[in-house]
């Protein structure tokens, strides 16, 4: 694999992880060397440095992350700030729904049903409460999202399951991406 397919690959897992991670989780996912992943985040660093790009790669002891510009932080605040003044978006009740009927689940199977990248909205419902993290007991280095005991009690169920239509609803889903994550293993 070239470099730049390395650097490629890399970026994408790291932008779609949104957190720092270890080498050895990206080593385990791109099957490659210690010596080519660093040399494909230093691609990728080098490229957002060259472009005044709105994201930057973070390096730490054997971690790396993909992150907001810190000279943009004046405008995410703004934004941050008018999120968490307002009620829930109609986006941030769909993925709250996804998160309902098929959790635990990735955020790639999120962005995935809807077509979008979901990291804000995510951060979002992580900070007002109403989702936690989860890592999959598979495969420790995916995080999986959950909603909270206190938006079932908002709900005023105790589990998922006393969702409406659950098991239709499950029923139907669940197959489909199962098959769809046995045809990328």
């Amino acid at each position: 694999m070239s470099k730049e397919k390395l650097a490629s690959i890399i970026e994408s897992v790291l932008f779609i992880y949104g957190e720092e991670m270890g080498f050895n989780s990206l080593l385990k996912i791109t099957e490659s060397k210690e010596d080519e992943i660093e040399g494909a985040l230093k691609i990728i660093k080098e490229k957002y440095g060259k472009h005044n790009s709105g994201l930057v790669l973070i390096l730490g002891d054997k971690k790396a992350q993909i992150t907001t510009n810190p000279a943009n932080a004046f405008y995410i605040e703004k934004i941050i700030k008018d999120g968490f003044d307002k009620t829930l978006t109609i986006s941030a009740l769909e993925t709250l729904t996804i998160i309902a009927y098929l959790g635990p689940v990735s955020r790639a199977r999120i962005d995935q049903i809807r077509g979008v990248n979901s990291s804000f909205i995510l951060r979002n419902l992580l900070i007002r409460g109403l989702i936690e993290k989860v890592v999959d007991k598979n495969r420790s280095y995916v995080i999986l999202y959950n909603v909270t005991g206190d938006t079932l009690k908002f709900l005023g169920i105790a589990k998922e399951e006393q969702l409406p239509e659950y098991e239709k609803y499950r029923g139907i889903l669940e197959p489909k991406f199962s098959e769809i994550e046995k045809n990328h293993e």
